[in-house]
C-alpha cells in the first residue's frame, strides 16, 4: 500500500508539473508582451523582475541579464523601490550560483537604498542577506554582527517573522562555531515564533536546521523526526525544491548509517523533485550524493556517470561548490581505477573551485590547501613512478630467474646423464657413490630454491616449520637416491 501511494503521488506530481510548465510559459509570454509594448514605466520594471523570478532556477544567466535590464530602467526612472528590488534579486541569484563577492556588492547597495528609503522591515531583510554572504565566506564575526543588527531592527518594529529568521541564522552560526547547545536554543526559539505566526515555509526551514543540529549531537532519531516533519509541510505546500532538500537530508542520515540502498532511494527521489523544481543546483547536489553512494558500493561506472552529469549541470550553472564536489568524486573514482592523469586533472579542478570560494581573509587557508594539493599531487606521481619501477624490476627479476632456472635445469640434466652413464664407464664404486650423492644434493638444493616462496608462506617464517618442510622434501628424494645407487652399483659390479 505504501508503494502504491508513492506511485500515485509521483503520477500526481508529474501532472501538476506539466500543468505548472504550461502555466509558467503562458506567464512568460504575457510578461514578454508587457515588456515589448510598455512605454518604459514602473510596470515595465516590475515585469522584468517577475520574468527574472521565473528564470532564475532553470537559467540564472538569463535571469541576471533580465534583472540588469530592469535595474537599469529603474535607475532611469529613479524608481527607488524598483532599484532596491533589483539589487535584492541580483544579490540573491549571485549567491545561488556561488558568486559571493558580486552578491555582497548588490546587497550593500541595497542596504544604502533601504536606509535612504527608511523601510526598516526591508532593511532588516537586507542585513540578514549580508550576514548570510559573510557566513558563506567564513567571516563569522561579521556575519554575526549583521544578524544581530537585523534581529534588533525586527524587534524594534515588532516583526516577529523577521526576528525568527535572524534567530535561525544565528543558530546556524553557533553550529558553525561548534556551540550546539546555544544553536539549539536559538533554533527552537525561532521555531516557536514561526509556529505562532503560521509561517509554514519558515517552520520547514528551521526543522531542517534543528535536524542537522540533532544529527551533530548524535541524536539520529530526533534528526529523522525533524526531517520527516519538514517533508510533510513541504509536501502540503507543493514546494518541490523543499521536498528535494528534505529527501536529501534524510538520505544523508541513511548514508552515514551505512544503509546505502535506502540512502540511494532518497537521493534519487530528491533528484526527481529538484528536476521538477527546475533547480540545476539541487539536481547537481543530489547527483553528487548518488555518485558518492555508488563509489561506496563499488559501482564506479555508475558513480562516474552521475558525477559527470552533476559536473555538467554545475558548470552550466557556474556554481563552484557543486563543481568542486563533483570533481572530488571523480578524483576518487580515477584514483581507484589508477587513471592518475585524470585523477590529477579533477583534483586541480576541485582545488580551483575551492579557492574561488575563498576571500582575502582566508588566503592562508587557501595556501595550506594548495600546499596539501601539491603534496597529494607529488604523492600520486610518486605512487605511479614506484608502481612502474616495481613492474620493470619484476620483469627484470623474472627474466633473470627464468634464465638461471633454465641453466640449472640443463646442468641437472647433464649431471644426471653423467650419472646414468656410470654403468658404462670404468670408475670405482666409491667415486660412483660420490657422484650420485653430489648429483642428488644439487637436485635437493634446486628443489629448495623453487619451493622456498611457498614454504615461506606456509610456515609464516617459523624456523621449526621450515625445517620440517625441508625435511619432507629430503624424505621424498631419499627413495629415489637409494634406487639409483643400488641400480648403478649393480652395473658397476658387473663391469668390474
Amino acid at each position: 500500500m505504501k508503494y502504491k501511494r508513492l506511485l500515485l503521488l509521483t503520477a500526481l506530481v508529474g501532472q501538476l508539473s506539466m500543468i505548472n510548465c504550461i502555466a509558467q510559459q503562458h506567464t512568460i509570454d504575457s510578461l514578454t508582451r508587457i515588456i515589448a509594448t510598455s512605454k518604459g514605466d514602473t510596470n515595465n520594471v516590475n515585469a522584468f523582475y517577475e520574468l527574472m523570478a521565473l528564470y532564475y532556477l532553470q537559467n540564472p544567466d538569463t535571469a541576471i541579464i533580465i534583472g540588469r535590464q530592469g535595474l537599469k530602467l529603474a535607475h532611469t526612472l529613479d524608481f527607488k523601490r524598483g532599484i532596491s528590488d533589483g539589487y535584492a534579486w541580483l544579490g540573491y541569484i549571485n549567491v545561488e550560483i556561488g558568486k559571493d563577492s558580486l552578491a555582497l556588492s548588490y546587497f550593500l547597495k541595497d542596504r544604502k537604498m533601504e536606509e535612504t528609503r527608511g523601510n526598516k522591515k526591508r532593511l532588516s531583510t537586507v542585513l540578514n542577506n549580508i550576514g548570510y554572504v559573510y557566513k558563506r565566506r567564513g567571516e563569522i564575526e561579521r556575519a554575526m554582527e549583521y544578524y544581530h543588527k537585523s534581529m534588533k531592527i525586527s524587534e524594534e518594529i515588532g516583526d516577529e517573522k523577521g526576528f525568527s529568521y535572524s534567530l535561525n541564522n544565528l543558530a546556524v552560526l553557533y553550529k558553525t562555531q561548534g556551540d550546539y547547545d546555544l544553536a539549539l536554543q536559538y533554533a527552537y526559539r525561532s521555531l516557536t515564533i514561526r509556529r505562532e505566526v503560521g509561517d509554514k515555509n519558515g517552520i520547514a526551514a528551521v526543522l531542517i536546521n534543528i535536524g542537522s543540529l540533532q544529527s551533530g549531537f548524535g541524536n539520529k532519531d530526533s534528526a529523522m523526526q525533524c526531517y520527516r516533519a519538514a517533508l510533510v509541510i513541504d509536501q502540503q505546500l507543493n514546494n518541490y525544491y523543499g521536498i528535494g532538500h528534505d529527501l536529501s537530508s534524510i538520505g544523508l542520515l541513511f548514508k552515514h548509517a551505512q544503509l546505502l540502498d535506502s540512502a540511494l532511494v532518497y537521493f534519487q527521489n530528491s533528484y526527481g523533485y529538484m528536476e521538477k523544481a527546475s533547480s540545476q543546483k539541487g539536481m547537481s547536489a543530489a547527483g553528487n550524493f548518488m555518485a558518492d553512494v555508488y563509489v561506496h558500493m563499488g559501482d564506479l561506472t555508475t558513480a562516474g556517470k552521475y558525477a559527470n552529469q552533476s559536473l555538467l549541470l554545475a558548470e552550466q550553472l557556474g556554481y563552484p561548490p557543486e563543481i568542486a564536489n563533483a570533481a572530488l568524486v571523480l578524483t576518487s573514482i580515477y584514483k581507484q581505477t589508477q587513471q592518475w592523469k585524470k585523477a590529477l586533472n579533477y583534483r586541480e579542478l576541485e582545488v580551483k573551485m575551492r579557492d574561488s570560494m575563498k576571500n582575502e581573509e582566508t588566503q592562508k587557508a587557501a595556501i595550506r590547501q594548495q600546499t596539501k594539493y601539491e603534496f597529494e599531487k607529488t604523492q600520486l606521481m610518486k605512487e605511479q613512478e614506484e608502481k612502474e619501477k616495481a613492474r620493470l624490476e619484476a620483469e627484470v627479476t623474472g627474466r633473470r630467474d627464468n634464465l638461471q632456472y633454465s641453466v640449472i635445469l640443463i646442468a641437472l640434466l647433464v649431471l644426471f646423464g653423467g650419472v646414468l652413464s656410470l654403468g658404462f664407464l670404468k670408475v670405482s664404486p666409491r667415486m660412483a657413490e660420490g657422484i650420485i650423492f653430489f648429483s642428488f644434493l644439487i637436485l635437493f638444493e634446486f628443489l629448495l630454491v623453487l619451493a622456498d616462496p611457498s614454504i615461506e608462506d606456509w610456515s609464516g617464517g617459523a624456523p621449526g616449520i621450515k625445517l620440517l618442510l625441508n625435511a619432507a622434501i629430503a624424505a621424498l628424494i631419499f627413495p629415489l637416491h637409494a634406487f639409483f645407487e643400488s641400480r648403478l652399483k649393480g652395473r658397476l659390479v658387473k663391469h668390474t
